[in-house]
């Protein structure tokens, strides 16, 4: 049986990496990209008309697109994933996209494999970061730590779920695979980011990253 390949909008205001980006996936069977967009409404208009699995997507020309641009693509087409691809390499944007709801971030730098690779990972649901955005918010978490100079040392349970956290588990789903409440689930997470002087699930996500999990 042929596997269905995996859909693909296009939303950047630069011309060249839409094109690159187009020839690039044209030698792969898995991959088709159904549109592009150079602006907000544009990619509006491509998600209602094709409900694409992945949108790659640059947030960083706010006269184009803008972040909150993720969440709204999400409320009409909850199945579709957002792979950023971008040039910025702020730690406040990056943490604002993951927590818009993008699964995955690479810069322009990155090469086809890379590429390629965090397409197929975004349209199952999984998370890719590329080692340079991964340095660039462990820059944060690192500097975080010395200031506060908190033990970060992590119960099992604790651990287990940061583990499910990082595999994209809402809480409810996370206190179902441990037996416990919800309630429960929220207070070890509150306490988890306490121990490690993190304020969002992104951060616990890079904290898994780092440490194997």
């Amino acid at each position: 049986m042929k596997t269905k390949p995996i859909s693909v909008v296009i939303a950047d205001s630069q011309y060249l990496i839409r094109l690159g980006l187009r020839h690039l996936f044209e030698g792969q069977s898995r991959i088709n990209v159904v549109d592009d967009a150079t602006r907000s409404d544009e990619l509006m208009e491509a998600v209602l008309e094709h409900s694409p699995d992945v949108v790659i997507f640059d947030h960083d020309k706010p006269s184009h697109f803008k972040m909150e641009d993720i969440s709204a693509v999400k409320r009409i087409s909850p199945h579709t994933n957002f792979l950023i691809i971008s040039s910025d390499d702020k730690k406040e944007s990056i943490f604002r996209v993951l927590q818009e709801g993008s699964l995955s971030f690479l810069t322009k730098e990155c090469d086809e494999e890379e590429i390629i690779s965090a397409v197929i990972a975004t349209s199952k649901g999984e998370k890719f970061l590329c080692n340079k955005v991964i340095d660039v918010i462990l820059d944060k978490h690192v500097a975080k730590e010395e200031q506060t100079c908190a033990p970060t040392n992590l119960t099992t349970r604790e651990l287990e779920i940061v583990k499910l956290t990082a595999q994209g588990l809402s809480a409810g789903k996370v206190a179902d695979q441990l037996y416990l409440s919800p309630h429960t689930v929220y207070t070890h997470r509150k306490n988890i980011m306490k121990k490690l002087g993190v304020n969002s699930a992104s951060e616990l996500i890079v904290y898994a990253i780092n440490n194997g999990l």
